[in-house]
C-alpha cells in the first residue's frame, strides 16, 4: 500500500525556516494571520497533512505515527533550514515527534493547544466534522472553535464543505479514530519551546496545573478559545518572531 502523503507549500525566500503544522479537519490557510509576519522575517513551510488541504486521501490507518512520518517526508529535503515548527492541535502533537522521524531534528517548538496533552480532544467535533452537510451544521460546528463566534464566517464553512468529498470525508473519519490514542509526550524543556493556549479552549481544555509547572514556556491567551493563532494573532506571531 502506498504511504500517506503531505504536502508542502513555500512563501517567502530569505532568512531561517518556519514549518507551519495545522490541526484536524483544517488546512494551510488557517495560518493566514500568522504566515505574512513570519515572512517578513523567515522562509515559511506551511504543510497540508494526509486527508486535508491538497494533500492525496490515501491512509493506511490515520495514526499519529502515519501522519509525523508523512510530514517527516515532506520536510526532510529542507530540514536543515528549519529552525521552528508550529503545531497546532493535531499538528502540535505531529510538531511533537518529528525528531524521532528525522535524524538530527533539533528545531524550536511551538505548540498551539496540543493533541495529547490537555484534557483530550472533543470526541464529538471529531466524529462530527466527517459528516457536515450543510452551511448551518458546519457553521455551528466550527464557532465551537472559538470565543468569538463572529470570528468565524459563513465563507469558512463554505470552505470546509466544498473540501469534504467522500474519499475525504473517508480519510477524516479514519484520523478521527484515531486521535483520542494520541499519547502524552513529554513537553520540552528549554528556551527554544513554547506551549500557547487559550484560557476559552472546548476543543481541546488546558491541563489542570499547567500554569503552574515552572519548567513549561507557557503562553496563556486570556478569553481566546481553540484557535490562538486566528483569536490572537499578534501575540503567536511575536512567540514566533521572538525564537528566530
Amino acid at each position: 500500500m502506498s504511504q500517506a502523503v503531505a504536502s508542502l507549500h513555500a512563501q517567502g525566500s530569505e532568512g531561517p525556516g518556519v514549518v507551519f503544522i495545522h490541526g484536524f479537519g483544517s488546512d494551510r490557510l488557517s495560518w493566514m494571520a500568522n504566515v505574512p509576519a513570519v515572512t517578513q522575517r523567515a522562509k515559511v513551510w506551511a504543510v497540508d497533512l494526509p486527508g486535508h488541504g491538497t494533500s492525496p486521501n490515501q491512509l493506511v490507518d490515520g495514526s499519529i505515527e502515519e501522519l509525523t512520518a508523512a510530514v517527516a517526508r515532506a520536510v526532510e529535503p529542507v530540514a536543515k533550514e528549519i529552525k521552528v515548527v508550529v503545531g497546532h492541535s493535531l499538528g502540535g502533537a505531529i510538531a511533537l515527534r518529528l525528531s524521532e522521524f528525522l535524524a538530527d531534528f533539533g528545531a524550536g517548538l511551538i505548540l498551539l493547544a496540543p493533541a495529547g496533552q490537555g484534557q483530550q480532544l472533543d470526541r464529538a467535533f471529531l466524529q462530527d466534522f466527517p459528516e457536515l452537510q450543510d452551511e448551518e451544521s458546519a457553521l455551528n460546528l466550527l464557532r465551537r472553535l472559538v470565543a468569538r463566534e463572529r470570528l468565524i464566517q459563513p465563507a469558512m464553512a463554505k470552505h470546509v464543505l466544498s473540501s469534504l468529498s467522500d474519499e475525504r470525508r473517508a480519510a477524516l473519519r479514519q484520523i478521527a479514530g484515531q486521535v483520542h490514542k494520541i499519547q502524552s509526550v513529554r513537553l520540552p524543556i528549554s528556551s527554544n519551546a513554547a506551549v500557547i493556549w487559550g484560557t476559552e479552549d472546548r476543543i481541546n481544555p488546558v491541563p489542570e496545573g499547567l500554569e503552574n509547572q515552572s519548567d513549561v514556556d507557557l503562553v496563556l491567551i486570556e478569553g481566546a478559545g481553540h484557535l490562538p493563532q486566528v483569536e490572537n494573532p499578534s501575540i503567536v506571531n511575536n512567540t514566533i518572531l521572538g525564537m528566530l
